[in-house]
């Protein structure tokens, strides 16, 4: 951009679930942030809230505006009643969403003040991005978070298997409504960014050509010296909320499907450290504390640990084993930026592009393949190093901060209206 030049516009919308420092949704949302003000972008982010929460440190630093905005018009009567019947026909209305999701009349309301004015609007995932096809005639780009028809579904499945049930007509009904809008959202959208590489050729086999992969970068990274010691256990992290699907599936398949083919001498030479919120009582946590309890000396459950820095240095592996999975699993993204070697499900990769297994990441497509990295990896401490250099690298090529803003460059450059 040339000096004295003014700058483009745009302005980024999000949830108050995307709030939650080191959650996925926060880490897309500082990625997006980030490589636009590397482009000489100014940058406004619109926090759709309960509550007024601080400005992130990072944010002030880029001088970004970040601004807290509630409410929304509310729906009279009239409108939440033709929005419950436009929801159970499945037909993706402006009533049905209003009726639906929680932010979408607040969403609007925030674009709506910011039309015409020659900025480009970003949409934080669907929950946003659903207030998209009533905007009007405005430069949106959808940022796309998960395939959520996909991803409601697979929660549902796990629910179904606790409840020892079959899918009901409401839960069809709402699975429907949820891929109409879904694809709505595409149609109207001047771009796609997904943060998968596996959700944006889902996308584009369904037309949506202005769909493209925008990796993901985890700001700031500092060099880690890491500490092998060849004599102690073989240390493996596994990062997440238990309840949360991915990670339920991931701890799932390791402790009912892994753990049973690994001899009493590799069970005793490794540990398992969980590190994320417990909800007791839930009745996903209740089945891994079940499945945990005749490995009870191996597995360790950490709960919620506020600052992840140690988690990856203090470890030599970080394992993320899901079955179920949509979008990007983060966690392997920030692994691979730290050093911290990744073994990972063919489902729990399929995020990454160009992700080489066996040199950048180990992935394991049956409990098998697990079972034997796992030993092979116990046996030889010296892999870890080479996986860690080589993960490190792959981040470097392929989701570094600069990386990220020149590809983004390419993408914005395709778009007639800027």
């Amino acid at each position: 951009m040339e000096s004295g030049s003014k700058k483009r516009q745009v302005t980024i919308y999000m949830d108050d679930w995307q709030c939650a420092p080191n959650s996925g949704g926060y880490l897309r949302l500082r990625s997006n942030v980030t490589a636009f003000h590397d482009l000489g972008w100014q940058v406004e982010v619109v926090r759709l809230e309960s509550t007024p929460a601080q400005v992130p440190e990072w944010a002030e630093a880029l001088g970004v505006d970040w601004v807290s905005e509630a409410g929304g018009p509310v729906p009279g009567r009239a409108a939440k009643a033709l929005g419950r019947i436009q929801y159970r026909l499945g037909i993706p209305g402006e009533a049905a969403c209003g009726y639906y999701f929680p932010r979408h009349s607040a969403a609007r309301e925030a674009m709506r003040r910011r039309r015409g004015q020659g900025r480009l609007h970003v949409l934080e995932g669907i929950q946003i991005a659903n207030a998209l096809p009533f905007l009007g005639h405005e430069t949106v780009i959808f940022s796309h978070h998960d395939i959520w028809h996909e991803a409601s579904a697979a929660a549902l499945t796990a629910q179904l298997e606790m409840e020892g049930r079959e899918l009901q007509k409401a839960e069809r009904r709402e699975l429907h409504f949820l891929k109409n809008i879904e694809a709505l959202i595409c149609r109207k959208s001047t771009q796609i960014f997904t943060i998968s590489a596996r959700d944006c050729a889902v996308l584009q086999r369904q037309g949506w050509r202005q769909a493209y992969y925008l990796p993901m970068s985890i700001g700031e990274i500092v060099s880690v010296d890491r500490t092998i010691d060849a004599g102690a256990p073989l240390r493996i992290l596994h990062l997440g909320k238990i309840s949360h699907l991915p990670s339920y599936r991931s701890l799932e398949h390791l402790l009912r499907d892994v753990f049973p083919l690994l001899e009493p001498k590799t069970l005793n030479r490794l540990r398992l450290r969980v590190v994320g919120a417990i909800d007791v009582g839930n009745p996903r946590v209740e089945r891994i504390l079940k499945l945990r309890e005749p490995y009870a000396k191996q597995v360790e459950l950490a709960g919620f640990v506020p600052d992840l820095r140690t988690e990856f240095t203090g470890n030599d592996l970080q394992i993320v084993a899901s079955t179920a999975a949509s979008g990007l699993q983060t966690r392997i993204v920030e692994s691979l930026a730290q050093g911290l070697p990744v073994l990972a499900s063919e489902t729990a990769a399929q995020g990454l592009e160009h992700l080489r297994s066996g040199q950048d990441i180990i992935i394991a497509r049956t409990a098998g393949e697990f079972a034997d990295a796992i030993r092979a990896l116990a046996d030889n401490r010296d892999r870890i190093d080479e996986l860690s250099v080589a993960g490190r690298r792959f981040y470097e090529q392929r989701h570094s901060r600069k990386y990220v803003a020149e590809r983004l460059r390419s993408y914005l450059s395709r778009m007639p209206v800027l």
